[in-house]
């Protein structure tokens, strides 16, 4: 009947869900996972040959609704690949299980005797859920996404899970819902008991999230501080360039842009978290016909302070009461785009700027693309040179 098909999908995508709650960080299986013990359970007492329908489809919006990514076309149709065949593995672990249980633990089983326990557990349960942990772990690890130094680790969780999800829900499933004249006074001694322990594995569960939850967040406070000292460190070090450069400038009457690319390139090379080296001059209105001369004269025949327009267009510079023109940059051929721009018009580099020249020291943009690496972020570091 459609009806238990339906039935059957929504119990294991709830139930999925509500399982999600007992997954261990940073693992993807859960400790108890009870969707494994309702297919298990569904396939055995529903006489419709399709509600394996059921659990496939269950299966299949579970798995695919962890793993949706928006506006990623490529990537979503790979996770609906893996959501697919992890969903094979669900369905057919049930139907193999089922097939066990009715071929060797003689099905219907009334749980009465130790034999009869014993042939559930190990072939409804055990056995059985051999079937997903390991198409599903193996999927998980060609595809990426799982390690595969971490898939014996992976797959006992995941095998686990299984199997302890069919030790309680297949057992209690059967109990409610198979009327039988056997389960007659035993029904409390069998439900109170799976009960009991899935609650007490639901509070270690939780217990065992909390603290791994803590240790996560010690561990990844460690590691912040470490690398933010050996961030901190690195960018030091590379800004000590734009002291020298600093040093060079007031050592020298003048600069020409002979000695700054020497000078730069020299410097880039030993400071490799460096990417390049502007030298940016204040020019007021009344200076920048003879700057915009001087630097056509030196070999720029197309030199002219610009700045970026509303379509992010390179624009000859609107007249202001004074710019901040570059006037060398190195490397120069692919920075070449900048070389006068007028750094005064980007809001980013003015508020650093202003800082720079207000304190005299060192100071650093926000995270910025640049005009000549638009697909980069980037910071700049402005020191002052009077």
């Amino acid at each position: 009947m459609l009806f238990q098909i339906i039935f059957l999908a929504v119990s294991y995508f709830i139930a999925g869900k509500l399982g999600s709650f007992l997954r261990i960080p940073p693992g993807y299986a859960t400790v108890i996972f009870p969707p494994s013990g309702i297919a298990l359970a569904g396939v055995l007492l529903c006489k419709n040959r399709h509600i394996w329908i059921g659990v496939l489809l269950g299966a299949f919006f579970l798995n695919g609704s962890h793993t949706v990514v928006a506006n990623d076309l490529s990537e979503n149709l790979n996770s609906a690949f893996i959501a697919l065949i992890m969903s094979l593995g669900a369905t057919l672990q049930a139907i193999f299980g089922a097939y066990l249980l009715k071929r060797f633990a003689g099905f219907p089983n009334w749980l009465a005797q130790e034999k009869e326990i014993l042939l559930f557990l190990l072939y409804g349960g055990l056995v059985s859920a051999l079937v997903n942990s390991t198409l599903s772990v193996s999927t998980l690890v060609i595809t990426g996404a799982f390690a595969q130094a971490d898939f014996l680790h992976n797959w006992i969780t995941w095998w686990g899970g299984d199997v302890l999800g069919i030790f309680i829900f297949t057992p209690l499933i059967l109990v409610c819902l198979q009327d039988n004249i056997a389960w007659d006074g035993r029904k409390d001694s069998i439900v109170f008991p799976v009960i009991t322990v899935f609650m007490l594995t639901i509070i270690a569960t939780f217990y065992e999230v909390k603290t791994s939850n803590e240790r996560i967040m010690i561990e990844f406070k460690q590691h912040t501080t470490e690398l933010n000292s050996v961030l901190e460190k690195s960018i030091n070090s590379n800004l000590k360039v734009l002291h020298f450069l600093k040093s060079f400038y007031l050592a020298s009457q003048s600069i020409s842009e002979n000695e700054f690319n020497l000078f730069a390139t020299q410097s880039l090379n030993e400071f490799e978290g460096n990417e390049l080296f502007e030298w940016a001059v204040v020019i007021k209105e009344s200076e920048r016909a003879a700057f915009e001369e001087n630097a056509k004269k030196e070999g720029h025949q197309n030199f002219q302070i610009t700045e970026l327009d509303e379509n992010k267009k390179m624009v000859r510079a609107g007249s202001r009461a004074e710019y901040v023109s570059i006037r060398f940059i190195a490397p120069f051929q692919e920075n070449n785009i900048i070389l006068g721009y007028n750094i005064d018009s980007n809001p980013l580099e003015r508020e650093a700027m202003i800082m720079a020249k207000n304190t005299g020291k060192l100071a650093i943009t926000a995270p910025m693309t640049l005009i000549q690496k638009q697909n980069e972020r980037h910071i700049i570091a402005f020191l002052p040179a009077y």
